[in-house]
């Protein structure tokens, strides 16, 4: 299985410059330490996981791909509070494109 994932906003990006692929069983996540964090310019309300090929039995109605809603912070956040410029981070992984 290949994917990626998109995000949807003011622009659409792709996150990783190249597809993930898993073979039966693997699993691919980035938690902790290792969390994807970037600062971006840009303001994103989707995020979506774009399949390269979806298994007959699955029904996806966007394009192969699988979306949800990405809701802002109802308040401000510890981050924004303690947040005076804008930082960019890194992940460190050079499969990851600027977002």
């Amino acid at each position: 299985m290949k994917f990626n994932i998109i995000l949807k906003g003011d622009r659409t990006a792709l996150l990783y410059k190249d597809k993930i692929a898993l073979e039966k069983g693997e699993q691919h996540g980035a938690i902790k330490e290792s969390a994807i964090v970037q600062y971006s310019n840009s303001r994103y309300d989707k995020i979506c996981i774009k399949f390269e090929l979806v298994p007959s039995k699955w029904i996806l109605t966007e394009n192969n791909m699988i979306c949800n809603t990405i809701e802002a912070p109802a308040g401000a956040t510890a981050y924004s509070s303690q947040q005076t410029e804008p930082q960019q981070e890194s992940s460190g992984s050079g499969n990851i494109m600027d977002i």
